[in-house]
């Protein structure tokens, strides 16, 4: 709980060092007069605290002051016994208070406060008992509740400010903005409403702007772009809206941009190819539309792209052809509807592909045989045809293979029986007919399904796998397929 109250009831004897320190407050435009004055507010409690109760009884003259004080603002704003229940909710209101609060409020610098860390002083010691700039508060997952105090402008030392996992609410102070120092802000998974600060626009060292899993609506600020330093951006799981700024085009340095799980719109800027460092890329579940721009052919650097389930439309460039470091693409549930560039074969580095529930069309390249990490192949619920690329058969570390759902014709390759890692293979609702490869070799095969296509024949494979699910066109009079280990059959 929250230790020297100053008590609401009795305001404290008026002494010039009170006067002194709420002089300093004020001018520096750390709290307001009318704050000040409240006697419910967080602000006065903080000023009595620090005049009257802190045994450490710092000089008013030393700037150091306005740290103490902004940081036992920080302290009693954001927790139960610092705020006032509102009134009549007393009882159901929920408690809030801090896991981890050791030596707060203490006599002991503020250098010293759990989750507090200082410059260096002249030996280097980073935790020593002293009251110096503060350039680190890390109060992640610790209990935080209400909104974010504006005094934090007051830690202008400030590189570090970690507040996740907490359940602020309210907007995000605009004074956040003035904290030019900063190079990290974490405020992710919270209850934070309103638009994204554009004050926040002005912090020109940050480098990683993590806002996820909060309430937050409104827009991308447009001035985004003049924040060169970020190299980290996370804006996912919130309710933002409006398009992806072009201006973003002129971040730099940005290493990874989340986005996903908005309601952003709009189409996905050219100018994202021109950030050239990107490794990682989601803009999943978001309601994006118009193609994916050939300027992504750009990201050589490029590991993981998450565009799915947005109503993207268009084709698959070729200039995909130079992401030699790309292991994941996923592009599912968008409208896409172009074939499969043959150049996809470049990618080395592959592990996984979702392309399923487009509207793909065409044949499966040949030249898929060349990604030799292939771990995952989703195809399923688009409009492929022509025969299954025997080529298929090279991918040695493939574990699942879906086709379902589309126009493939001819025979099941029988290539098939050098996939030894395959866990998954589903072909049903196809056109594929013939008799089923021998599979016998394949000891991790869980689950098939073959059924509505045209196959026929006994299943030769039955004796030799053990499989948990396995659908086929094994009912009917008679039926197409014989299937002794099917566990479900189809007319």
């Amino acid at each position: 709980g929250v230790s020297g109250d100053g008590g609401s009831s009795n305001p404290v004897v008026v002494t010039e060092r009170y006067q002194q320190i709420w002089d300093l407050i004020v001018e520096r435009g750390v709290s307001a007069d009318e704050e000040l004055s409240d006697y419910n507010s967080v602000q006065f409690r903080a000023l009595n605290w620090i005049t009257n109760i802190d045994v450490a009884q710092l000089d008013p003259e030393d700037d150091v002051i306005l740290q103490r004080y902004a940081l036992a603002v920080v302290y009693y704003g954001t927790q139960s016994d610092g705020v006032d229940v509102v009134e009549g909710e007393g009882e159901d209101q929920p408690r809030f208070s801090w896991a981890r609060d050791t030596n707060w409020l203490t006599e002991k610098g503020i250098c010293m406060w759990e989750g507090v860390e200082c410059h260096h002083n002249s030996d280097g010691v980073v935790t020593y008992d002293d009251n110096t700039g503060v350039t680190s508060l890390n109060l992640t997952s610790n209990g935080l509740a209400f909104t974010i105090p504006e005094e934090l402008e007051a830690l202008t030392d400030l590189r570090i400010l970690d507040m996740a996992g907490n359940s602020l609410t309210g907007t995000m102070p605009s004074s956040l903005g003035n904290l030019k120092n900063l190079v990290k802000l974490y405020l992710g998974d919270n209850r934070l409403q309103g638009s994204i600060s554009p004050e926040l626009c002005h912090l020109k060292n940050l480098e990683v702007l993590y806002l996820n899993e909060n309430k937050l609506t409104g827009k991308i600020p447009e001035d985004i772009g003049n924040m060169t330093s970020l190299e980290g951006i996370g804006f996912y799981q919130n309710i933002i809206s409006g398009t992806i700024p072009r201006s973003i085009g002129n971040l730099e340095n940005l290493f990874v941009i989340y986005l996903d799980k908005n309601e952003l719109t709009g189409t996905i800027p050219a100018e994202l190819g021109s950030i050239t460092t990107l490794t990682d890329i989601r803009l999943r579940k978001n309601e994006l539309t118009g193609t994916l721009p050939p300027s992504i052919g750009n990201l050589t650097y490029l590991e993981i792209l998450y565009a799915d389930n947005n109503n993207l439309s268009g084709t698959i460039p070729e200039e995909i052809e130079t992401w030699e470091n790309i292991m994941e693409i996923h592009l599912y549930k968008n409208n896409l509807k172009s074939t499969i560039p043959t150049q996809i074969g470049k990618l080395k580095k592959l592990e996984s592909i979702y392309l399923d529930q487009n509207q793909l069309h065409g044949n499966v390249p040949t030249e898929i045989g060349n990604l030799e990490k292939l771990d995952s192949l989703y195809l399923y619920k688009n409009q492929l045809q022509g025969q299954l690329a025997p080529s298929i058969g090279k991918l040695s570390l493939l574990r699942n293979l879906r086709v379902y759902d589309n126009n493939f014709n001819g025979v099941v390759p029988a290539s098939l029986r050098r996939l030894t890692n395959l866990e998954t293979l589903y072909l049903a609702n196809n056109n594929f007919h013939g008799t089923m490869p021998n599979l016998s070799q394949l000891k991790n095969l869980r689950k098939i399904q073959i059924q509505n296509n045209t196959l026929t024949g006994t299943v030769p494979f039955c004796s030799a796998i053990e499989v948990d699910e396995f659908y086929s066109d094994c009912s009917g009079a008679p039926p197409l397929i014989e299937c002794s280990c099917c566990t479900q059959c189809f007319p």
